[in-house]
């Protein structure tokens, strides 16, 4: 890397790191590897309306380590150019004000923090009480503006209002205040937590106690350093624990939650039974779903997980407790949300974790690579806690929420994150009837359940302001909503005519703090195994896949709180609400996807590695009803394929994150399903000349640049873009491609209206770079050229079962060459040109940018890695 003003920047701050005021102690608990720990936060510890240094200065060095894609050595981790340290640092008590950047919070004497130069808080505290106090503490000074917004909308959150995407209120500046109704239902499970058994729970009761503390020290943050206004504010409406707890719940909404898209998996089986009767329309649908491939990449090795399997009927009457919508009937009306935001579509997920066991590693002791991805946003939704005493040793990425870590590392352990995804959300069908009897219909207010008429419960939860000054035309507007047994109501569907409600279960409504008790354990060093870190990580109510490491192991663990459905019931479908199919309980400890050290064969350099990237967690593991993309080919598969061409049987730290940042650049729906296509059109000329120069395009993109999508030559030093276009001409060509390759595969058989409902359902969009489709294409075309395949198409009994082309090779190849003349046209208009040298692309259109403020127009290069991400090695155990 040239000595650019980027380079020296990032040099002088990463060099300070460890600038601690002068009489700082050294840590004494620190069994991390010499120089094993390392850290980024993109784009920087500060949150504030105005940005600091602090508030880039990470995003800096994050986006210097794109372009070197593979190309990392030792000195690249070490360095200080591209990662911090994450080695403890425990100030001292008497640095307090007698030392640069060093003081004591309000009230708390022997409690110290000292910031890096980074902004990085280190904290020495003497009792836990006084730790949770100056975690609230530090999230009010680094972020602000996001508990702000988030402090309202957490109660949507919690309380899963209809219509309503709670995130959405803080990206979007819009402020909610919760009623009467919302407190009370946090208040409620607040107790319930408390008192589980009517009696006091000791271990839930010291939790209560630190977030009891923890909000004193948000309110204290506020009274010593708020607006006049805001700290008149403070004294007449403070923080509370309920408060903090439905905030708390952000994280199972946006990442921690899977399932709920059962109407619109049924109103697209509504149109396959349509056009091909109801046997086939289920196994064309159950080709699609992709629901337990054995194909697909799973993360805990061979061993069998069953849960959420999918059904052997052949017609949706075998599950009497699932419904076949009526097809179009689904209306939203139903929640009576006035002046509400629409929720928005799911984010594709980009969390990952590469894990190496001791017998993998030059250093003879266990690596991991990993982080979550929480998506590019200023301020970042994590911030960094370096916090040591009364319990407490932890560094890592705090989530302003609470006063535990939610990533990080303890003393001689580390654990990361990435979204499992896993079923815990079911939308249950009421059956709509009139108490004292009559003819129901959509607008009725009772449904059926056990053998009676129920009413629902009508929900307040309180005021949405609408933009503006609140004034006149844009005063809040009431939020209300209806309840039934199973969970709030946010529309009708008609069943044979018969009118239904929708209700939405989700197996972590009203238990938001129970998963704190996981945190807590993880945060206080409680932790000293694999075997205590299956049980810390089952006490996580969210489905997560948790990543372990210590000086000995490495693991991984699926968590969730996730429900044993009832015979006759197909997941991927809504479920009858009448009583009979209601959940019977919750699975085991031992039925989560789980493992430690995997094998190794030296035959196979890709084994012997715990690698996820939101992949499937295990084998026989039900993909979640809205997880559409568990098929043969995900993006987790880029790092299989970076370890075999490297060809070690043991790698070192830097070995693993090159395969990470070569693979953040790539993209996984061209890398590996191409060859399949390729192999499918031989033998075939190209019809014309657009047709060839499209194929070079991609070819050569993927052959000799392993479909990296990098703008090598972008710089966000100064917030410019440099040359603004990606490298390769394949990068267009293969964007314009993509799709009508897809189509062309799955078009053999389904006609436009049925691929239009498949891609409406289908997760991603399906055709995207994370959708289902490119897997669709590679186990269709290997089929059809007598490959190895697992788990066939079975939606056709004609044609070897095989779409494309309706399984006649030729009129597949034909297909195939008219997608790609058909991108032709469209590439020559884009860039005015025919020649592929001239479809370079717009790469700035893919620059990452930080909303909702963009501080100082800051932005990166296009890149799939963690948003806040750890390099660690323990050599040393307690």
């Amino acid at each position: 890397m040239a000595n650019t003003p980027l380079r020296r920047l990032a040099c002088a701050t990463v060099l300070a790191v460890l600038a601690i005021p002068a009489g700082a102690s050294a840590a004494t608990t620190d069994y991390a590897a010499p120089g094993g720990a390392w850290n980024i936060l993109t784009p920087g510890q500060a949150g504030g309306l105005i940005p600091s240094t602090n508030s880039t200065d990470q995003a800096l060095m994050y986006d210097a380590l794109t372009p070197l894609r593979g190309n990392i050595t030792s000195s690249t981790i070490t360095g200080g150019q591209y990662f911090k340290s994450e080695a403890f640092q425990i100030p001292a008590i008497a640095d307090a004000g007698t030392k640069p950047g060093c003081f004591h919070p309000p009230g708390k004497a022997l409690t110290t923090i000292c910031r890096d130069s980074f902004g990085v808080p280190h904290v020495k505290t003497d009792s836990r009480s006084n730790g949770a106090f100056t975690m609230g503490y530090l999230a009010a000074a680094d972020r602000k503006l996001l508990i702000e917004y988030g402090r309202g909308a957490g109660y949507v959150s919690a309380m899963s209002v209809p219509g309503i995407n709670a995130f959405g209120l803080i990206t979007n500046a819009r402020k909610f205040t919760p009623g009467a109704d919302a407190k009370k239902f946090m208040n409620d499970q607040i107790e319930a937590f408390r008192k589980p058994s009517g009696t006091t729970n000791t271990e839930n009761e010291a939790i209560y106690q630190d977030f009891v503390s923890y909000v004193a020290g948000v309110n204290a943050w506020y009274q010593q350093n708020g607006t006049v206004a805001e700290k008149a504010d403070i004294v007449a409406n403070p923080w509370t624990v309920a408060d903090v707890i439905a905030a708390y719940s952000f994280i199972g909404s946006i990442f921690g939650a899977g399932g709920g898209r059962e109407v619109e998996n049924s109103q697209f089986l509504s149109v396959l039974t349509r056009k091909f009767g109801a046997t086939q329309g289920l196994r064309i649908f159950r080709d699609m779903r992709n629901s337990n491939d054995p194909e697909s990449q799973v993360s805990s090795g061979t061993k069998s997980f069953k849960w959420n399997s999918q059904p052997t009927n052949t017609t949706v009457a075998g599950t009497p407790g699932s419904l076949l919508i009526d097809e179009g009937s689904k209306q939203s009306t139903f929640s009576r949300v006035t002046g509400a935001l629409p929720d928005a579509p799911r984010k594709n997920y980009m969390s990952n974790a590469l894990m190496i066991p001791a017998k993998r590693s030059t250093t003879g002791k266990p690596l991991a690579v990993m982080g979550p991805q929480l998506g590019y946003f200023y301020p970042e939704i994590v911030m960094e806690v370096d916090i040591h005493g009364g319990g407490y040793d932890f560094r890592g990425a705090v989530a302003p929420v609470g006063p535990y870590g939610l990533i990080g590392r303890g003393k001689d352990y580390a654990w990361s994150l990435t979204s499992a995804n896993n079923d815990n959300v079911d939308v249950f069908l009421e059956k709509l009837c009139v108490p004292g009897g009559g003819t129901p219909t959509r607008s009725s207010k009772g449904y059926e359940y056990k053998g009676q008429c129920r009413a629902m419960t009508s929900v307040n939860a309180g005021d949405l302001a609408r933009t503006g000054d609140g004034q006149g035309d844009n005063a809040a507007r009431s939020v209300t909503y209806w309840e039934s047994v199973h969970g709030p109501i946010s529309g009708t569907v008609a069943v044979g005519g018969v009118p239904y409600a929708i209700a939405s279960q989700r197996s972590t409504r009203g238990r938001e703090a129970w998963s704190a008790r996981a945190m807590a354990d993880l945060t206080l060093n409680k932790v000293s195994s694999p075997k205590t870190f299956f049980s810390t990580a089952n006490k996580f109510e969210l489905t997560f896949n948790w990543h372990y490491v210590d000086y000995k192991n490495v693991c991984n663990f699926s968590s969730g709180r996730l429900p044993v459905r009832a015979d006759g019931v197909d997941s991927s479908l809504p479920t009858l609400g009448t009583g009979n199919y209601d959940w019977k309980g919750f699975i085991t400890q031992a039925q989560h996807p789980q493992s430690c050290n995997p094998t190794y064969s030296t035959s196979n350099k890709a084994s012997g590695l715990i690698l996820n990237w939101n992949n499937r967690p295990g084998k026989d593991w039900g993909a979640a009803d809205d997880e559409w993309s568990y098929g043969p080919l995900h993006r987790v598969g880029l790092f299989s394929r970076l370890f075999k061409l490297k060809n070690k049987g043991k790698v070192n730290p830097a070995d693993v994150v090159s395969v990470m940042n070569q693979a953040a650049t790539q993209d996984a729906s061209a890398v590996e399903v191409w060859s399949t296509i390729k192999s499918a059109l031989a033998g075939a000329s190209a019809p014309n000349a657009g047709a060839q120069n499209v194929y070079n395009a991609i070819d050569s993109w993927i052959t000799n640049n392993d479909a990296s999508r990098l703008d090598a030559e972008a710089n966000a030093a100064d917030g410019t873009v440099g040359k603004g276009k990606f490298d390769f001409p394949g990068v267009a060509a293969w964007d314009q491609a993509r799709g009508r390759i897809i189509d062309a595969v799955l078009g053999g058989r389904l006609d436009s209206e049925t691929l239009s409902a498949l891609w409406r359902v289908s997760d991603g969009g399906g055709k995207t770079y994370t959708g289902a489709g490119p897997g669709y294409v590679s186990k269709d075309l290997r089929k059809l050229l007598g490959q190895p395949v697992l788990g066939s198409y079975t939606g056709f009994t004609t044609g070897n079962g095989v779409y494309c082309g309706a399984g006649v090779k030729s009129a597949c190849q034909t297909a195939l060459w008219k997608a790609l003349s058909d991108a032709a046209p469209v590439l020559q208009s884009q860039f005015s040109s025919a020649t592929p040298s001239a479809w370079l692309g717009n790469a700035a259109a893919e620059r990452i940018e930080f909303p909702p403020l963009k501080p100082n127009g800051l932005t990166m290069r296009w890149t799939n890695r963690p948003t806040f991400q750890q390099i660690i090695s323990f050599s040393k155990h307690r």
